[in-house]
C-alpha cells in the first residue's frame, strides 16, 4: 500500500531536501546473502555458502572492487557477528578494505534479532567514518539487522508507525515489522542531519520480502516476493 510507504518515509521526506529522490520495486526470491551478492557482485549463489573456499577469482567485478579501483575507501558495517555467511571471508575478497561486525561493537546496545548491535547505535561509528579522510570518496556499506525477523516489540522504541490507521493487528508480526521499519528511516533522517553527512549519496535496497507469521492476510498490504528500493542524495 503507497499510504504505508508514504508514513514510513514521511520523516526523512519532511526533514530532507533532495538533489533527487527514486524509488521502485522488482521481484526476488532468496536469502539475504544471495541478496548482498546480487547487489554487491551481481552474482548468483548456488550450492551453498561456504564463500571462505571461494578464491578471489569471482569477486573481482564486485562493486567495492571497482570502487577500490577508482581511488575510494571502502567500508562494510553490520552489526550481527561476522562468521554468519561467511562474511569475514567473503567480504574482503568482494573489495572491502575495513570491516565492523558486532565483535568489534560489544560495549553498544544489544537487539534481539541475531542478538547484534542495534542499528541504532551505530549512528556515532558512521558519523566518524565519513568525518574521515573527506578529500577521498567513501563507499560505505551498511547492512541493517534490528528490522529482520522475528521483529521483536522490546526493540521498537519509536511509536509514530499507527498500525491501527492502516487495519492492521497491533500484535502482529506485520505491525511490529512496519513499524520497525519506519522507524529505521526515522533514524536514518536523524543522521543525515549531521555535518559529515551532508551532500550523501544514499541506496537502500531491500533483500527479500519478510517472513511474517500468523493468520493475517498479508496479501493486502505486501506483494509476494516483491523488493522495495530508494535511490537519493541529500542536499
Amino acid at each position: 500500500m503507497q499510504g504505508i510507504q508514504d508514513t514510513m518515509l514521511a520523516t526523512l521526506k519532511q526533514q530532507h531536501q533532495f538533489e533527487f529522490f527514486k524509488q521502485g520495486s522488482f521481484d526476488f526470491k532468496g536469502a539475504t546473502v544471495q541478496a548482498e551478492l546480487r547487489e554487491l557482485c551481481r552474482l548468483d549463489v548456488r550450492n551453498g555458502y561456504a564463500f571462505r573456499k571461494l578464491t578471489h577469482n569471482p569477486f573481482t567485478h564486485c562493486l567495492p572492487n571497482q570502487l577500490k579501483q577508482q581511488g575510494y575507501r571502502t567500508i562494510a558495517l553490520h552489526g550481527a557477528t561476522s562468521i554468519l555467511y561467511d562474511r569475514q571471508s567473503w567480504y574482503p575478497k568482494a573489495g572491502f578494505d575495513k570491516l565492523i561486525f558486532n565483535e568489534h561493537l560489544l560495549q553498544l546496545e544489544r537487539c534481539t534479532a541475531f542478538k547484534g548491535t542495534c542499528d541504532n547505535a551505530l549512528k556515532p561509528i558512521i558519523i566518524e567514518e565519513f568525518g574521515k579522510n573527506t578529500e577521498q570518496p567513501l563507499f560505505f556499506y551498511w547492512l541493517t539487522l534490528t528490522s529482520h525477523s522475528p521483529f521483536s516489540q522490546d526493540d521498537i522504541v519509536n511509536h509514530r508507525f499507527n498500525c491501527s490507521q492502516f487495519g492492521l493487528q497491533t500484535n502482529g508480526d506485520l505491525c511490529r515489522n512496519l513499524m520497525l521499519h519506519t522507524q529505521f528511516f526515522d533514524n536514518l533522517s536523524n543522521l543525515l542531519k549531521h555535518p559529515n553527512m551532508q551532500g550523501t549519496e544514499v541506496m537502500i535496497i531491500g533483500d527479500h520480502m519478510p517472513p511474517i507469521w500468523g493468520h493475517e492476510p498479508t496479501h493486502l498490504f505486501l506483494k509476494s516476493n516483491h523488493v522495495s528500493w530508494f535511490h537519493f542524495k541529500t542536499i
